[in-house]
């Protein structure tokens, strides 16, 4: 194959050759068509493996496995250095998200917590002395440098999501760092969504001490609510250890107390699990109880479930629980045969997560059109 290249002379600049330059911008040699191509095979919840081999059935691109990776997580990175540095333009404002076109603006803000399985030091020191046998029976002596695992099997990333009243409108993201980087997400991605100007802005969250606590503190909007489905979880799980599991008495318990905190208030809830304490005599039923009693008055104020209804507030975070399914697929191998499993390190899920986060945000395109404006 000959190649052929043309050289630009200029009396001030001298040489020029810009082939030379395109050949010699390493990562950037692959174009924005084809790193787009890579990052959507990339989210293929069974691994990098039947990626490549997509990748090369659909669009001709021969990638490996490795080089697939290396390409995916790289772009991740690109993604979430765009969003923090804010030359990626908001999807749209605050004040665009009205309930009714003279109604209020209304936007949600949710925040949870997500396991995602992590590859630890033991497992590193395995995968490093599998290849270096597997290097010494072919007779090669390079060997590439695997860095030290996590500690635990398992490491919490926390999400945090912005959406509109009839979800048309969101903005996830996610880190694996601290309760404060979260905060700091927060308030950097509010000012780039204009949540200010929002007249209404509601926090659904979970009942964790750090979302609420970050959230109070840099601007959790008009309400912080508890999200009702965690709510019913803690019921459940009482009403099961008072009455046992399944059964009619515990049931009927559990819809009384539940509409006790949809039709009346949250001081109601605790009356009714009071006077059920007085009735019951097991160590184990009054621990049930006593669980129950002190999750909810730790979170009086967020269960005012009645008047939100009157305003017409959601009381659920359903956009934020999805959002922690879809965003975390890929990281958790969803679809995979049983006990395979998967193990990522920190950086590397976070590049993964923010990828996926530019999907489920609806800013994909927008993305890549300004890649695509860069490049040329």
């Amino acid at each position: 194959m000959r190649v052929k290249r043309r050289l630009w002379w200029h009396a001030e600049r001298g040489t020029c050759g810009p082939g030379d330059e395109w050949l010699n911008r390493g990562a950037e040699r692959i174009s924005v068509g084809a790193r787009e191509l890579c990052s959507r095979v990339g989210c293929h919840p069974q691994g990098f493996r039947p990626a490549a081999a997509d990748l090369k059935h659909l669009a001709g691109l021969a990638v490996s496995p490795e080089r697939l990776r290396r390409i995916v997580q790289s772009e991740g990175r690109r993604i979430a250095a765009t969003q923090a540095s804010g030359a990626l333009a908001a999807a749209w404002q605050g004040s665009e998200c009205r309930v009714t076109p003279q109604g209020p603006s209304r936007v949600y803000v949710g925040a949870d917590g997500v396991m995602v399985p992590m590859v630890t030091t033991a497992e590193k020191a395995r995968r490093r002395t599998g290849r270096m046998n597997r290097r010494v029976r072919a007779g090669r002596r390079h060997r590439r440098r695997l860095g030290r695992g996590y500690h635990e099997r398992y490491k919490e990333f926390k999400l945090v999501v912005f959406y509109d009243q009839d979800k048309t409108h969101r903005h996830a993201g996610a880190t694996g760092a601290g309760p404060e980087a979260v905060g700091r997400w927060r308030r950097r991605e509010g000012r780039r969504f204009g949540l200010d100007r929002a007249e209404e802005v509601l926090g659904r969250v979970a009942g964790a001490p750090w979302i609420r606590n970050q959230l109070a503190r840099w601007g959790g909007g008009d309400h912080i609510g508890l999200d009702f489905y965690h709510f019913t979880e803690h019921v459940a799980a009482a009403a099961q250890g008072v009455f046992g599991e399944g059964t009619p008495e515990g049931a009927t318990w559990r819809t009384r107390v539940l509409d006790l905190a949809l039709q009346v208030d949250v001081y109601a809830v605790l009356d009714e699990i009071r006077q059920q304490r007085l009735q019951v005599r097991a160590r184990g039923k009054c621990e049930a109880l006593r669980r129950l009693r002190n999750y909810v008055g730790e979170r009086v104020a967020m269960m005012d479930y009645a008047a939100c209804r009157a305003k017409g507030w959601d009381i659920g975070s359903g956009p934020t629980e999805s959002l922690c399914k879809t965003m975390t697929a890929r990281l958790k191998g969803a679809g995979m045969l049983k006990g395979a499993g998967m193990g990522w390190d920190p950086q590397n899920a976070e590049a993964m997560l923010a990828l996926t986060a530019l999907h489920d945000s609806r800013e994909w395109d927008a993305y890549w059109h300004q890649q695509g404006a860069q490049w040329n």
